[in-house]
């Protein structure tokens, strides 16, 4: 396995207004997803948040369960710093591409590797086999990753906005009907999940911002881009 190119730490705006604590605990969580290992001096240094800040804000990701302490890190001077990841088992979810030629269903962990596939190449697939491939498929992707469903947080499905309305060669008759498909219905079961649905183009650049899929996933068939960025919403 070749290792991945170092990833160019983002700077991320956080703000130190004690109402905004919500949305400074999202900014911090997503730097230590985005960089995989940040230590809390880092961490303030990025979001431009106080060291009492941050030292808030970790301690309340660490007890609800987000993040862990991935030992220190040593070569400095002084008390070596503590490095924090995501906790990979915190959550799951599950992404869900459907194009014209093949369904793709990925189920992810919380830092967005991906834990179990499958795909179905079948040109022109209707909503009802979506549907029923979907139902069969994810319960033995949950079995084989040995993920509880209590784990699941929702889906992420990726689609072309005009899935049923191009006219190409072999193309069935019924398959217009993918204009008028609530697409967040189709998978309302066997989970009641909240379903995210969004462009492929769209969902492909959320995952290269949120988790620099580009990078993480260089080794995997490009099919697998878009249902691994639409579950890391």
């Amino acid at each position: 396995m070749t290792a991945s190119p170092p990833r160019t730490r983002p700077r991320l705006s956080g703000t130190n207004l004690e109402r905004a604590a919500d949305h400074n605990q999202r900014v911090t969580l997503h730097a230590i997803r985005v960089c995989g290992s940040l230590t809390r001096v880092e961490l303030a240094g990025i979001t431009g948040l106080t060291a009492p800040a941050i030292a808030n804000i970790t301690r309340r990701l660490l007890d609800e369960g987000l993040i862990e302490e991935a030992g220190q890190r040593r070569g400095g001077r002084g008390q070596p710093p503590t490095k924090l990841v995501v906790r990979r088992d915190a959550c799951h979810s599950i992404g869900v591409n459907i194009d014209r030629d093949h369904i793709t269903i990925v189920l992810v962990d919380f830092a967005g590797e991906t834990l179990a596939r499958a795909t179905a190449n079948v040109d022109f697939a209707l909503p009802d086999y979506v549907r029923s491939f979907y139902r069969k498929s994810i319960k033995a992707m949950l079995k084989s990753a040995k993920v509880d469903k209590s784990k699941l947080i929702g889906i992420g499905v990726a689609a072309p906005d005009d899935l049923g309305s191009v006219d190409l060669p072999g193309r069935p008759a019924d398959y217009a009907q993918w204009e008028s498909i609530d697409l967040a219905a189709l998978f309302a079961e066997p989970f009641a999940l909240p379903v995210f649905v969004e462009n492929d183009a769209a969902a492909a650049a959320m995952g290269e911002m949120q988790l620099g899929l580009g990078q993480r996933t260089a080794a995997s068939s490009t099919s697998s881009s878009p249902p691994v960025s639409a579950a890391a919403w």
